[in-house]
């Protein structure tokens, strides 16, 4: 098989095993690795695989802080926490979708559509299958192929902020196949993201879309802002359900968000204690309960993660930790964002639903340990390598 089908296959497997199967993302993830290791070593490029994403010496920073963080409040004698060291694993996984990424975007002329003609009804048949499985199971809230709400919500967001904008590009004029394809994409993402009755990532998604059509330009963004406005009234103004959702007026929204503040809280006073290293790479919540009985909270009040990416980067690796997830994510968005204007018409609305899809994320970090989340970690990596491939001239030897 030549080397474009196989990068292909590899892309639409992780988006369906985002949506799908954590086994089939450990498989993906094993492949995307071994895939771009062979590729790189047979053309003599693996200085080249390695400086991929060109700021990469945040990564020895990164890996430093984080053993340095364990080594100071842990030592060696405990085994879990090391071995929790290796989901950091991740980094290689990156390296090789921006590697494989700007092979295939390389390779030929027009690669965003055979991405698409692949990838798009596999996408929308996953939500067909979504929708039914919501209307059978009928338990409320839209959990997608695995029921599982938190990283069905999350993915799909970035989903739907990424089709939004291939739908916008066509301005419902000499639509193809493949276009009527993504306007159900996006119906079909938009009802099952109303249905998630996730709040984080309603504002999320809203945000990445308004975010992308105000750098496309200014009129569009008064229309799509006008339009979110106006279906958002709607939606409120007909279906209490939601209306008390969003508002968090019903009693178990009012627990669901005490227990925030709390993980809030906890993580908080994490960081005031220990604000350079952090308590250690994700062992944030071994240390909640002792700030809770100082803030006098009952013995069965949760530990969790923080429910917000950043504060939970913060308190677990420290502010040097925190400062090394946002050089990594400001390196990715940087490009991206400057590369707009100097792509085709096509490129650039294309480029427009990744940044969205990438800003939708971010922003549902705030209430969301989502990069955490391997499922959504994995769409996230995807998506970032896409962009930040697009984003990089061409010509430049890998």
């Amino acid at each position: 098989m030549k080397l474009i089908g196989w990068i292909l296959i590899l892309f639409c497997l992780v988006w369906f095993a985002s949506f799908t199967s954590q086994s089939l993302i450990d498989l993906t993830d094993l492949l995307l690795f071994l895939t771009a290791l062979i590729v790189s070593i047979k053309s003599h490029e693996f200085s080249g695989y390695m400086k991929s994403y060109r700021p990469a010496k945040i990564w020895f920073v990164w890996g430093f802080i984080l053993v340095m963080g364990i080594a100071l409040n842990i030592g060696f004698t405990a085994s879990k926490p090391w071995v929790e060291l290796l989901e950091f694993r991740w980094i290689l996984t990156f390296l090789s979708l921006i590697y494989l990424s700007r092979k295939f975007f390389n390779l030929k002329d027009n690669q965003q559509l055979t991405i698409l003609n692949f990838l798009s009804p596999i996408v929308l048949g996953m939500n067909i299958v979504a929708i039914v499985i919501y209307f059978v199971k009928t338990e409320g809230r839209a959990g997608g192929m695995m029921n599982s709400i938190m990283p069905f919500s999350h993915n799909l967001g970035m989903l739907f902020c990424f089709y939004f904008f291939l739908v916008l590009n066509k301005h419902f004029k000499n639509l193809t196949k493949l276009d009527y394809v993504h306007l159900l994409i996006v119906l079909t993402g938009g009802f099952l993201l109303v249905a998630t009755l996730t709040r984080g990532v309603w504002i999320g998604s809203a945000v990445g879309v308004l975010f992308s059509a105000y750098i496309l330009n200014k009129k569009v963004f008064a229309k799509v802002f006008l339009g979110l406005a106006v279906i958002s009234f709607v939606i409120l103004a007909t279906q209490p359900k939601i209306y008390d959702r969003f508002f968090g007026k019903t009693e178990s929204e009012t627990a669901s968000n005490s227990e925030r503040i709390a993980l809030w809280k906890g993580n908080f006073r994490i960081v005031q204690d220990y604000p350079i290293w952090g308590v250690g790479f994700q062992q944030n919540k071994h240390h909640l309960r002792k700030y809770y009985d100082e803030f006098g909270y009952p013995p069965g009040q949760r530990i969790s993660h923080a429910h917000n990416q950043y504060l939970q980067n913060w308190g677990g690796t420290g502010t040097l930790g925190l400062i090394c997830y946002l050089a990594f994510l400001f390196f990715i968005l940087k490009p991206v964002i400057q590369s707009i204007s100097k792509l085709s018409t096509a490129q650039k609305y294309f480029q427009l639903g990744l940044l969205a899809a990438l800003v939708c994320f971010l922003m549902g970090g705030l209430t969301e340990a989502n990069f955490n989340i391997a499922k959504n970690r994995m769409l996230f990596l995807l998506i970032a390598a896409w962009a930040y491939s697009i984003a990089l001239p061409t010509k430049r030897k890998i």
